[in-house]
């Protein structure tokens, strides 16, 4: 497909530029800083908008079969179908991509169509032609750098009887480790709780110590938009040899294990008018029952699994509309007890206070 001359002039209009400007600012500057599901879905609806835009500009004849087909594509890069494929690119490229399975993201796809339908009604900027060359070059740079790939190592070491070891020294060796990775201590709690350096959510190192049983998890990942699996694979080998050289008899192997992965998770969905707070207050209550602790928006018991992950967590979500959901899940089976009586609790508190009608259960495993 050739494309008309006139058509750059096309790619100057506000409403292009403002989407992808969105774009850029949240992959680069809100997600890093903030984290959270505003920022998540502003990609998918400023994305979608911004590349329907492009390809509908430019080649105005096919917007039709081109916005089915980013539509078609959004909707299968968000379902698990696109595992073989992710993990056929992965395996031969240095970068590794990822997205996160949420469904909840295809609310973006309005974006799609309403994109095709304003490209031909948009009046643009009367731009240089440099300036629109520029545009016409960098929006597909910047399509693919707000990509966020992911990339993970994780291992398991037995540290021996016969090696002597504390809690104190493991967390001086990856006190330094990290230090020398250029990662400061992000979540300074005591290496037995579980302690995280980096950036929590974007690249990060988490540590985890069970001295009773004498075993140390770790677990490096980049969810950056370059994901290079080189670095990660630099900073496990780092510490590889680190952990031989001064804890020698420690057995290291890959965790085959989904130790991030939650076992179980129960959702309370809670439809009720002016029932957020009070909703929230029998999550605290449910807390203070079972003795879980605080973390900034959470509730957990045990170990740390990851920056935001413990053996069990309890999250209340404000999701708008008068709708709120809260969560329990639990990633390791010696808090299976626990986490079946804070779920049960919770239904109880919840349908005593709102009345059963308006509290939904979900299950997943």
């Amino acid at each position: 497909m050739r494309v008309c001359s006139g058509r750059l002039e096309s790619l100057a209009s506000p409403a292009f530029i403002a989407a992808l400007a969105l774009l850029v600012l949240n992959d680069f500057a809100l997600k890093p800083l903030f984290h959270n599901a505003l920022t998540g879905k502003l990609s998918d609806f400023a994305g979608l908008f911004a590349l329907t835009l492009f390809v509908a500009t430019l080649w105005p004849q096919h917007r039709r079969l081109a916005a089915s087909a980013i539509a078609a594509a959004f909707t299968l890069w968000k379902t698990s179908y696109a595992e073989p494929l992710i993990d056929a690119l992965n395996s031969v490229s240095p970068f590794a991509l990822g997205r996160a399975v949420d469904f909840t993201d295809l609310l973006a796809l309005p974006m799609v169509p309403l994109a095709a339908w304003l490209a031909p009604r948009l009046k643009p900027w009367p731009l240089p032609r440099a300036l629109q060359l520029c545009l016409a070059v960098l929006a597909p740079i910047a399509f693919a750098a707000t990509s966020r790939g992911y990339s993970q190592v994780r291992a398991t070491a037995d540290l021996p009887a016969s090696t002597a070891v504390d809690d104190a020294a493991l967390q001086r060796f990856f006190d330094d480790l990290a230090r020398r990775h250029g990662m400061a201590c992000a979540i300074c709690d005591p290496i037995g709780e579980g302690r995280v350096y980096g950036e929590p959510g974007i690249e990060d190192l988490t540590v985890n110590f069970a001295a009773d049983r004498r075993v140390l998890y770790f677990a490096a990942t980049d969810s950056t938009s370059r994901a290079d699996k080189r670095y990660l694979a630099k900073l496990e080998a780092d510490i590889r040899e680190g952990l031989d050289e001064s804890f020698p008899g420690a057995t290291i192997w890959e965790a085959t294990d989904d130790y991030d992965e939650p076992l179980e998770i129960t959702t309370f969905t809670l439809r009720s008018a002016g029932g957020v707070r009070l909703s929230v207050e029998r999550a605290e209550s449910a807390r203070r029952a079972h003795g879980l602790e605080t973390e900034r928006n959470f509730y957990y018991a045990g170990r740390r699994r990851s920056w935001d992950e413990r053996d069990l967590v309890l999250t209340p979500n404000y999701g708008g509309n008068d709708t709120l959901s809260i969560w329990v899940r639990y990633t390791n089976d010696a808090y299976e007890p626990l986490y079946r009586a804070v779920a049960d609790d919770l239904a109880e508190r919840l349908s005593a206070r709102f009345g059963p009608e308006n509290v939904t259960r979900a299950v997943r495993q």
